[in-house]
């Protein structure tokens, strides 16, 4: 893998602990929590006055929008005639617009103190998630999503495509017309790629605790609704190819200013040594 998770990895231990840490990037046990024992409210309103938070991310000035390396795209085939052929552009989900605002950022939001953070956020209701492979290629490219939401995995396509969660492959192959669904079960990152011999592009799941995740939008823009106040809060941005950006926030009931958040791209990977190296570092970049 040519990037770090170290960044998620630090925003997902310190919000919401880890159980299960050492799973190796990409599989499905990424990492496990478990719901802090404050109780539950028996409705789906969050127990206090809360907010929406809005907001802006920049990429950093003098830098370009970074890409995948070819390796991380799974399967790198080509299925069929009907498609597109592959594009540079399919390894670069993050798309500066004006001001140098940038889209597919994950943002979430953290507290300094964790259990009245989450006695005053709304209960989970699953959320389904939809994920269509179209000319090829999967759709969208980034999906925000919490703990027990559903994935739906569909197929446009008449070629049977073998999607993957990492290394984990789907229980059958992927017909047009027979969508797939796929639990979301654990807090972390979960690339989706195709493998075999046909590619379908790229999807990173990025999965939190809590409902309080956004994706920004080709202007870079985000809003996140249900946001306690008077809690002092960090916002994070974040995506596999940039370092995390943070921002300290406390929101109150009246109207405030959006917030921006500046990422910087990872630094490239260094080149691997020469000569003779010994068997391979198993679990080097763990979550």
């Amino acid at each position: 893998m040519s990037f770090s998770t170290r960044s998620l990895v630090v925003l997902l231990l310190v919000a919401f602990g880890c159980d299960g840490c050492g799973e190796r990037p990409g599989t499905e046990a990424v990492s496990a929590t478990e719901t802090p024992t404050t109780e539950a409210p028996t409705t789906n309103e969050p127990s206090g006055p809360v907010t929406t938070l809005r907001g802006v991310v920049r990429l950093a000035e003098g830098m370009e929008a970074p890409s995948f390396a070819p390796e991380d795209m799974g399967a790198q085939g080509r299925s069929t005639e009907e498609c597109t052929p592959p594009l540079i552009s399919d390894r670069a989900p993050l798309q500066l617009g004006e001001g140098r605002a940038i889209s597919n950022v994950v943002v979430t939001l953290t507290a300094e103190d964790r259990d009245a953070f989450f006695a005053r956020v709304a209960p989970l209701e699953p959320v389904r998630h939809e994920l269509t492979i179209r000319d090829c290629r999967l759709e969208p490219r980034v999906i925000g999503a919490a703990s027990g939401d559903v994935l739906v995995v569909s197929n446009d396509m008449y070629y049977p495509f073998l999607p993957t969660t990492g290394s984990t492959a789907f229980m059958r192959a992927l017909i047009k017309g027979q969508p797939q669904e796929v639990p979301i079960e654990h807090v972390g990152l979960m690339p989706v790629t195709c493998a075999m011999m046909a590619g379908c592009g790229r999807t990173d799941v990025i999965v939190a605790s809590t409902r309080l995740i956004a994706v920004t939008d080709a202007e870079g823009r985000f809003e996140i609704a249900g946001v306690p106040t008077g809690l002092a809060l960090r916002v994070h941005a974040w995506h596999p190819l940039l370092e995390e950006a943070t921002t300290p926030v406390t929101l109150g009931d009246a109207q405030h200013a959006p917030v921006e958040l500046t990422v910087r791209a990872l630094p490239p990977p260094e080149p691997a040594p020469e000569g003779p190296t010994g068997p391979a570092e198993e679990g080097r970049d763990l979550f």
